[in-house]
């Protein structure tokens, strides 16, 4: 099956929107330091990771339970999968090009995602000349 160019414009909006959504939904859920990265073409698995830190595992069930509401309810977008468990330190929600990855502080530092993505542009929070320098 051929996509032409609007679909596939129109899919790269839905899945940006759904970055977006996953991010702002883990501030409303208090979740911390969160992350988006665009990875466009240099990565094959998705273009967007969304990255955010739980501090609990009721907290980070918690974050990942209302994403995934929100992905459905406002994008009608279900995951592909879902892996992880909150007391394993990390939660991996595999949307359409889009991984959100729920951390606790230990995981995130143990997996330390931000390297593997720094090949990415950081689009959310966005980096400033001077922090980008330091």
């Amino acid at each position: 099956m051929r996509i032409d160019e609007k679909e596939a414009q129109e899919f790269q909006e839905l899945t940006k929107k759904a970055a977006f959504l996953a991010a702002q939904t883990a501030e409303d859920r208090k979740a911390e330091d969160v992350i988006i990265y665009y990875l466009g073409n240099k990565s094959a698995i998705a273009d967007y990771h969304v990255l955010c830190t739980g501090f609990s595992e009721p907290h980070i069930k918690a974050v990942a339970n209302h994403i995934g509401k929100a992905l459905k309810e406002q994008l009608q977008l279900m995951p592909k999968g879902t892996d992880g468990k909150a007391e394993s330190q990390w939660i991996l929600m595999d949307y359409p090009n889009v991984i959100v990855h729920i951390f606790h502080p230990e995981g995130r530092q143990k997996y330390r995602m931000e390297e593997l993505l720094e090949q990415g542009t950081q689009i959310y929070p966005e980096v400033t000349e001077t922090e980008d320098s330091e």
